[in-house]
């Protein structure tokens, strides 16, 4: 279901998405190849700085859940979730860069998202709003 919000002349797209934190830990058992199949090698890098902390993958995908759920699509085989990348800001505030490499998603390049991200020991959440004049 796509969650638009429209109000004078601006269209806002809405998605959210919580994560258990044991659920992540037990896909990286499971599926040694997990962050190379979701993440890109700069998401990698930086995922690697924080010590592959657990609650910084399982927000990461949540973000990228959240960001699918705001375009009103589902995580799919589709779409490669390494198009759509969390990335970091000069002050360590999460952004997300929509990569050109996959048709499905180059028509949402020119929407602007923010995204949240934040998690506690055993759960992680994301939002991500996409907003645009109409």
């Amino acid at each position: 279901m796509l969650n638009i919000i429209k109000f004078k002349g601006i269209t806002k797209l809405l998605g959210i998405d919580l994560i258990e934190i044991y659920r992540v830990k037990k896909v990286l058992k499971k599926h040694s190849n997990f962050l190379n199949r979701i993440f890109s090698n700069k998401e990698i890098l930086k995922l690697k700085e924080k010590g592959f902390l657990l609650q910084s993958i399982a927000g990461n995908f949540c973000a990228k859940e959240a960001f699918l759920k705001s375009i009103g699509i589902g995580i799919s085989k589709n779409i490669n979730l390494k198009c759509i990348e969390i990335l970091r800001n000069e002050r360590n505030a999460p952004y997300i860069k929509i990569k050109e490499d996959n048709i499905e998603l180059k028509k949402y390049k020119n929407i602007k998202f923010s995204v949240s991200i934040a998690h506690t020991k055993n759960y992680a959440t994301a939002v991500v709003i996409g907003e645009y004049q109409t």
